[in-house]
C-alpha cells in the first residue's frame, strides 16, 4: 500500500492537553465532550480508584472516538488512519521494515507501559526508547490509540469458521473503528503488527489515546531561547550574555530564574556559580531540584510555573535528560514553551533544550570496542528547533558532525547542525510565522549533511539570522510514502 507523506504529533494528546481544549468549549457541548475517566470533583479514575487531576495530567487522556476526532477537528486535522500509524511504527525512513517501532528487539519495559508494568498509565513521553525511526513516541503501550479506520475485512479476507464469525466479523458493522498499539494492560505477546483491536467509537470505557494526525495544528512553541555556548574560563562572557538575555527576555526588573540542574546531579557549586552571574545580570535565582530519587516533582513543577526565565544549566546532555524522563516534567516544559516562557541554556543545557543529541555507548559485546560500537541518536526537548553543539571548538565540531551524519545516513534527513562557541551563542525567535536564528557574541560555525557527507558552511555572521523550522508542542514527526 502506497500512503502520500503526512505528519503525526510525536507524542499523544494529555489529560492537560485535553482540558485546555474544553476550557475553550461552550457549556452544552463541553458535557457532551467531558470523558468518562474524569469525576465530578477534578479526579481522575485507575482501577485502583480515582487519583488527583495534578497526578493525571501527563497522562494520555482516555476519550471516546468522537471525542477524539473533535479534538483533531478543532486543530484544522483529523485522526490518523491505521495505515498511516503502521506506517509510522513499522518502517523506516529509507524503506525498511521492522518487528516494533524501535526496531526487531524483543519487547522490554523501557520500550513501552505495557504487560501490566504499571497498573494505570504513565506521562506521556517517559519513555523513549520506545521511539520509531521517525521519532513517534508511544505507538505501544500506554493506551490503545483511536483511528479514523472503520474495523472491517481486508481484501481477501475469508472468516475463520470456527471462531472468527463470532470475534470479528459481526462487527464490520461501520460503527466500529480501528485502535491501534496496545494499553498498558496488553500482554507483549500480542504486540505484533498483525494483531488489532477495536471499539465502537461512542464507546467511553476504553483503555485509549490518540494523537493528531495529518491537518491537525499542534500548539505552537512561543518561546525566545537564548543558547550560550560557556565552557571553562568563560565567566566574564557569560555574565555578559545573561545580562543580555535577561533584559531581553525579562518583563520585571528583578526576574526570578528558575535554576534546571539536571545534567549537573543538582551539585551546589554549579548553582552557587550560577546565582552570583544572575545577581550580578540584575535576576535572582531559584534552584528547581529533580536529580535526587527523592525529589519533590511537585514542588520542581510549581517553581517552573511561577518563575520568569528558565535556566537550564551544562553537564551531561544524556544524564540530564534521562532525569527529566524519569521524573515526567517535559509536558511541563512544552507547557512553558507554548506560553512563551523565556529561556535559556548554558553548554549541556543548550544542547537539550534543542531537538537530539548523540550518546556513544560503551561496548559490552565480545570483540567490539568503543572505537566500533554505533553511535545513537536520542532526543532531547526540542524546544528549540535545532542541533546545537557547546564550546566544542578544539575538536573542531566533531559529536555534532556525528549526530548530522548518523541523521543524514539511517534517517535521511538533509540536518543542519550550529556551533556555540566559548564566547557565543544563538537566540532563537518562534511565532505563528516560523522561527529565526540570530548569533551573539560570535559568528555560529554551520554544519550541513549533504551527498553523504557532513561539510563545513560559512558561518552565521554577528548581525545576520537564518530561519528554521519553528517547534509545535508535541512536535510532529513526518512520514513519507509507504
Amino acid at each position: 500500500m502506497r500512503l502520500p507523506a503526512f505528519t503525526l504529533d510525536s507524542l499523544p494528546v494529555r489529560n492537560v492537553d485535553y482540558l485546555a481544549f474544553l476550557d475553550a468549549r461552550g457549556a452544552a457541548s463541553r458535557a457532551a465532550l467531558t470523558p468518562r475517566a474524569w469525576t465530578a470533583d477534578g479526579k481522575v479514575k485507575t482501577v485502583l480508584g480515582p487519583v488527583p487531576f495534578a497526578l493525571a495530567s501527563g497522562w494520555p487522556v482516555q476519550v471516546t472516538g468522537d471525542q477524539a476526532r473533535a479534538y483533531c477537528a478543532s486543530g484544522g486535522g483529523r485522526l490518523p488512519s491505521e495505515a498511516e500509524l503502521c506506517r509510522a511504527a513499522f518502517t523506516a525512513p529509507r524503506g525498511s521494515v521492522r518487528a516494533h517501532p524501535w526496531g526487531d528487539g524483543a519487547p522490554e519495559a523501557r520500550h513501552g507501559n505495557f504487560g501490566f508494568q504499571r497498573w494505570s498509565p504513565v506521562p506521556v513521553g517517559s519513555l523513549p526508547e520506545g521511539a520509531s525511526a521517525w521519532g513517534v513516541e508511544e505507538l505501544v503501550g500506554n493506551g490503545w490509540e483511536w483511528t479514523q479506520t472503520p474495523f472491517g475485512p481486508l481484501p481477501g479476507f475469508t472468516p475463520w469458521a470456527r471462531t472468527y464469525p463470532g470475534y470479528s466479523a459481526d462487527f464490520f458493522d461501520g460503527e466500529h473503528d480501528v485502535v491501534f498499539g496496545a494499553s498498558w494492560a496488553t500482554d507483549e505477546k500480542l504486540l505484533r503488527p498483525s494483531f488489532g483491536n477495536w471499539y465502537r467509537r461512542d464507546y467511553p470505557y476504553v483503555f485509549s489515546s490518540f494523537r493528531g494526525g495529518p491537518g491537525h495544528a499542534g500548539a505552537m512553541i512561543r518561546s525566545r531561547i537564548h543558547l550560550i555556548g560557556g565552557g571553562p574560563g568563560t565567566m566574564l562572557s557569560l555574565r555578559r550574555h545573561l545580562r543580555r538575555a535577561l533584559s531581553e527576555v525579562a518583563a520585571t526588573k528583578k526576574p526570578l530564574v528558575a535554576y534546571v540542574g539536571a545534567a549537573d546531579g543538582d551539585r551546589p557549586a554549579f548553582q552557587q556559580m550560577i546565582g552570583a552571574v544572575v545577581a550580578l545580570a540584575g535576576g535572582r535565582m531559584k534552584a528547581v531540584k529533580l536529580a535526587s530519587p527523592r525529589a519533590k516533582v511537585s514542588a520542581a513543577q510549581g517553581l517552573l510555573e511561577d518563575c520568569d526565565v528558565v535556566f537550564v544549566s551544562g553537564g551531561d546532555v544524556d544524564a540530564g535528560m534521562n532525569v527529566l524522563h524519569e521524573r515526567g516534567v517535559l509536558p511541563v516544559f512544552h507547557a512553558l514553551g507554548r506560553e512563551g516562557r523565556p529561556m535559556i541554556g548554558i553548554s549541556a543545557g543548550s544542547i537539550m533544550l534543542g531537538r537530539a543529541w548523540v550518546r556513544f555507548p560503551e561496548a559490552d559485546a565480545p570483540g567490539t570496542s568503543e572505537d566500533t560500537a554505533p553511535p545513537q541518536v536520542f532526543q532531547c526537548m526540542g524546544l528549540a528547533p535545532v542541533y546545537v553543539d557547546a564550546h566544542a571548538e578544539d575538536d573542531a565540531w566533531g559529536e555534532l558532525r556525528v549526530l548530522l551524519h548518523v541523521l543524514g545516513t539511517k534517517e535521511g534527513e538533509r540536518a543542519i547542525g550550529y556551533g556555540l562557541t566559548r564566547k557565543g551563542g544563538v537566540c532563537v525567535e518562534q511565532g505563528k510565522d516560523g522561527a529565526s536564528l540570530t548569533p551573539f557574541g560570535t559568528s555560529a560555525p554551520r554544519f550541513v549533511f549533504e551527498d553523504g557527507n557532513v561539510v563545513e558552511k560559512p558561518p552565521l555572521a554577528l548581525g545576520s539570522s537564518e530561519a528554521v523550522a519553528a517547534v509545535k508542542s508535541p512536535p510532529r514527526r513526518r512520514a513519507g510514502p509507504g
